[in-house]
C-alpha cells in the first residue's frame, strides 16, 4: 500500500494585511457619502443622485480611527445643532464623507469623493468642519477637489503634526493613548493590534503618516501656496487639564501618562494627542481671528472636544464667522 502524504506551505501573513483585515472589519477603509436628514436626526448613506448640488452645504470631516457618528455623533444625537443649522437657514443640506484615515493619503480621500459626487461640483461655496486629521483633509480639498469650493473652514484639534511620530517608537505611544481615550469596544482592539504591527508597517500606512509634520505627504499639504486662494479658517485648539480626570486610581494613572506625553510631545500644551501650537496652525489657508471665548485652548482631551467638552455656541460662532483676515 502506497500512502500519499501532500504537504501546503503557509504563508503568514504580513503586518499590513494583519492590519487591512482588521480594520476591514470595523468599517475603517472605505468611503461613503453621508447626507443628514433633518426629520430622522441621523445621516444616511447617499450617492451623488441624492443630493442638492445647489444647496447651501455643509461638510463634515472626522477625525482618525473614527467615523461621521464617531465624531459628531454628540451634534446630533445629544443635541440640535445639526437641525438647528438648517432650519435657520444657515444650510440646506449637511453632508458628510466617512472616509480612510489609515492606508490612504488625504489627496486619496479627496480623490474619492469627487469619484463619489461623479465630479459634478457643488454650485455653491460650502462650509466644513474638519476634526483632527480631518482637518488635513479639509485642506487638501481646497487645494485639489474639483468637485467642492471651500469658502471657510472650522478645525477642532486639527491634527496637523502629530509630534509622536518624530519620538522613538512614537507610534506606540500615540496608539497608547488613543487606546485611554477610546471606550472598551472594537476600536481598543484595533488599535491594540495596529501598536503590535506597527514598526513593520508605518511605511505603507499612508493615511496615518499624512499627520507626520516630517513626512513629504503633510509638508505637500502645509506648504502649498496658492496666492489666489480666498478660503479662510478658524483652528479651534484644546489641551489637557487635570479636572478632566475623576479622582482615584484612574487619575493617578492619566496623571503619570500625561507626564510621559509631555516629555514626548516636549510640551504641557498638548490635548494627550497633538500639541496646541500644531493644532492651531491655519496654513496653507487665510487665517481669521476666533471668536471670543475660543482665542485660548478649551479644556478638552483630543476625542472628547466635539459635542462635549467645546461648547456648541462657540462651534457655531465660528462656524458663521464671516470672511475677515486677522493679518
Amino acid at each position: 500500500m502506497v500512502i500519499k502524504v501532500l504537504v501546503f506551505k503557509r504563508r503568514n501573513s504580513s503586518s499590513h494585511e494583519v492590519i487591512k483585515r482588521a480594520a476591514a472589519r470595523l468599517g475603517l477603509s472605505r468611503h461613503n457619502l453621508l447626507r443628514y436628514l433633518p426629520e430622522s436626526s441621523g445621516f444616511v448613506d447617499v450617492g451623488f443622485n441624492r443630493i442638492e448640488p445647489g444647496a447651501k452645504t455643509l461638510l463634515l470631516l472626522h477625525g482618525t480611527f473614527s467615523s461621521t457618528a464617531g465624531t459628531f455623533g454628540d451634534l446630533y444625537e445629544k443635541a440640535d445643532f445639526l437641525s438647528s443649522l438648517m432650519a435657520a437657514g444657515h444650510f440646506e443640506q449637511i453632508l458628510a464623507l466617512d472616509h480612510d484615515t489609515i492606508f490612504v493619503s488625504p489627496e486619496e480621500n479627496v480623490s474619492r469623493f469627487d469619484e463619489i459626487l461623479c465630479d459634478q461640483q457643488l454650485q455653491k461655496p460650502v462650509r466644513s468642519i474638519g476634526f483632527s486629521r480631518g482637518a488635513l483633509v479639509l485642506k487638501q480639498m481646497t487645494m485639489s477637489s474639483h468637485t467642492v469650493n471651500i469658502e471657510h473652514g472650522v478645525t477642532v484639534a486639527g491634527a496637523n503634526h502629530v509630534g509622536y511620530f518624530s519620538a522613538l517608537r512614537g507610534l506606540k505611544w500615540l496608539l497608547t493613548a488613543m487606546r485611554h481615550l477610546s471606550p472598551p469596544g472594537p476600536t481598543r482592539t484595533f488599535l491594540s493590534t495596529l501598536a503590535q504591527h506597527s514598526d513593520k508597517a508605518l511605511d505603507r500606512l499612508e493615511g496615518l503618516r499624512a499627520m507626520d509634520g516630517g513626512s513629504e505627504i503633510n509638508q505637500r499639504i502645509l506648504q502649498y501656496e496658492d496666492p489666489n486662494s480666498s478660503t479662510t479658517l478658524i483652528p479651534i485648539t484644546g489641551a489637557f487639564h487635570p479636572e478632566l480626570v475623576t479622582p482615584g486610581w484612574r487619575r493617578i494613572t492619566r496623571r503619570s501618562l500625561n507626564a510621559a506625553i509631555c516629555v514626548l510631545l516636549a510640551t504641557r500644551q498638548h490635548d494627550w494627542v497633538v500639541a496646541v501650537q500644531e493644532q492651531g496652525r491655519a496654513e496653507p489657508l487665510r487665517p481669521m481671528r476666533p471668536p471670543d471665548g475660543l482665542d485660548q485652548p478649551i479644556r478638552g482631551l483630543h476625542t472628547r472636544m466635539v459635542g462635549d467638552q467645546l461648547d456648541n455656541a462657540y462651534l457655531k460662532k465660528a462656524l458663521l464667522s464671516e470672511p475677515c483676515s486677522c493679518g
